[in-house]
């Protein structure tokens, strides 16, 4: 029960951000005081788009992602969230980034790694 609760905490969190942060748009302002439109506007499709793809992940591949890169949780304390080992961690990560890149080369053929 503390597990789902955890987890929808930080779902909910995760929700309420501003998601293009998430691709670090403000370092990028940050370093140079004019950023081309077109830029932001690629970014912010670039985010939708991870976003939506990571909503179709299944539940556990999901949950892992988000808290080990989006919230930026160490893997060990993910492990103990979602109450896995941290092999197991590993292993949903490393099936939450094939599936990603399964579906955004859908969109995105001809972009590289």
């Amino acid at each position: 029960m503390i597990y789902r609760t955890t987890v929808n905490a930080a779902l909910n969190k995760i929700k309420s951000k501003k998601k293009i942060l998430f691709l670090g748009l403000d370092q990028a302002h940050e370093q140079s005081s004019f950023v081309h439109p077109r830029f932001i506007m690629e970014r912010a499709e670039y985010a939708k788009l991870l976003y939506r793809t990571i909503q179709i992940l299944p539940d556990s591949q999901k949950t892992c992602f988000i808290l080990s890169y989006i919230e930026e949780l160490p893997r060990k304390e993910v492990a103990d969230i979602m109450n896995l080992s941290l092999k197991a961690v590993e292993s949903l990560l490393q099936r939450a980034k094939k599936n990603l890149q399964k579906n955004l080369i859908k969109h995105y053929p001809n972009r590289r790694k």
